[in-house]
């Protein structure tokens, strides 16, 4: 789910995740940790989510919170969280089914047909049945629901040569560079990461696994030629690796009001120290991305490695200011 094309909606707010957020997170994990009917480690979680642990402990505990009046023990969701597992399993007033309103059913199909889109949501099965079933009541008063993901201008053209397993010659931008190089890539995963959607596959001009942003793809020609196939390939869906050539690993020690950051960037290792400050390491798309980044934390935010940036807030900070009284 990307910025794909996501230039018509309104930007969003950068800081910490909100409540609204999390709980939509919430609404697919659940149903997905209640259906495993077992302790399931933290970490299998996870990862099956694509999170960190410490994020996921953090939304988990949001659940906790979760019940209806009177509030007794028994209308709230039973979460367990012991060691390294979590289990969880449903109120038995959540059993009953709600005599829903019209407009609570159509808001309800319309989150079914939402939560399908997300990676490592509810079983496609599940949720055909469920909608099945609304859409027979709701049929009468309603046209359609349509929930659509905009798509990068060249998806296309990759999905298809990778359906054919055919390479493709593409012109792709590099951002931390500010330059076009072209390259023939043959196609083997695409997936969607963080608001965007990436290819993955083998790359002639580095002869190696490379991943892409799709929407970074100036051009693209299928060649009509057999590409290359990777039996190594990683498993889709972490684009924020050393393999990916535009990306570079930066050390962070920031304050501890600035750990908003940790819910809105993907981390490689977050470590909070004695005094209370935190070692976040993260890969930065380009100096200009995290110049950007460096400005909006706190004015004692140290940049450990790599060393070349150690003064790029200062001089992010000057640039910014030219521009403004120029």
């Amino acid at each position: 789910m990307d910025d794909t094309s996501d230039m018509n909606k309104p930007l969003k707010a950068r800081g910490p995740r909100s409540a609204e957020d999390r709980v939509k997170g919430l609404l697919v994990m659940l149903p997905w940790l209640v259906q495993e009917r077992r302790a399931v480690p933290l970490a299998e979680m996870a990862e099956h989510f694509g999170m960190s642990v410490q994020h996921l402990v953090k939304d988990l505990e949001l659940a906790t919170l979760c019940g209806r009046p009177p509030y007794t023990p028994d209308q709230y969701i039973e979460l367990i969280i012991d060691d390294d597992t979590v289990f969880a399993s449903m109120p038995r007033f959540i059993e009953n089914a709600p005599a829903l309103t019209i407009a609570e059913g159509l808001a309800v199909l319309t989150a079914l047909k939402s939560v399908q889109l997300i990676p490592g949501g509810a079983s496609v099965e599940a949720t055909n049945s469920l909608m099945a079933k609304l859409e027979t009541v709701l049929a009468p008063h309603m046209e359609s629901i349509d929930v659509v993901i905009a798509e990068p201008e060249h998806l296309a053209t990759i999905n298809s040569a990778k359906d054919a397993k055919e390479s493709v010659e593409i012109v792709y931008f590099v951002p931390s560079r500010a330059e076009l190089t072209e390259r023939e890539i043959t196609p083997e995963q695409i997936f969607s990461d963080h608001g965007h959607w990436y290819v993955r596959g083998f790359d002639s001009k580095t002869k190696s696994e490379r991943t892409f942003r799709i929407d970074r793809i100036e051009e693209a020609k299928r060649t009509g030629k057999r590409g290359r196939i990777l039996k190594s390939l990683a498993a889709a869906g972490k684009f924020f690796t050393s393999s990916n050539e535009s990306l570079t690993l930066v050390t962070l020690e920031i304050n501890a009001s600035d750990s908003w950051m940790l819910d809105n960037y993907p981390t490689e290792s977050v470590v909070k120290n004695q005094d209370g400050s935190i070692r976040v390491t993260l890969f930065a798309t380009s100096e200009h991305w995290l110049g950007r980044l460096l400005v909006r934390l706190s004015a004692d935010t140290k940049v450990i490695s790599p060393r070349k940036w150690h003064n790029l807030r200062a001089s992010t900070s000057a640039s910014i200011l030219t521009r403004y009284t120029n």
